[in-house]
């Protein structure tokens, strides 16, 4: 997932108020991984991993109706980030 491919048995979800060249989100059974250089400040993620460079990636449980929210930060403002089932 760091890489950016998705993994066997997770679907991509669609990218709302974000680049998709900026941010890749997955979905694996109730959790929603989301791959970004930002820091992630709500929800709390319930698994985090980091990569060289800054590249991030965070599991966090599935929102309402499939859509999960995401309050992130780029050092200097935040930001709202949404994911959505395709």
């Amino acid at each position: 997932m760091l890489d950016g491919i998705t993994p066997a048995g997770a679907r991509s979800l669609t990218i709302v108020n974000g680049s998709p060249d900026e941010y890749r989100a997955w979905r694996i059974r109730n959790l929603v991984y989301l791959r970004t250089t930002q820091m992630l400040m709500l929800p709390e993620p319930v698994a985090y991993k980091m990569a060289e460079g800054g590249l991030r990636l965070y599991a966090v449980p599935v929102g309402n109706a499939g859509d999960t929210s995401f309050l992130l930060s780029d050092g200097s403002q935040n930001f709202r980030l949404r994911t959505r089932e395709q």
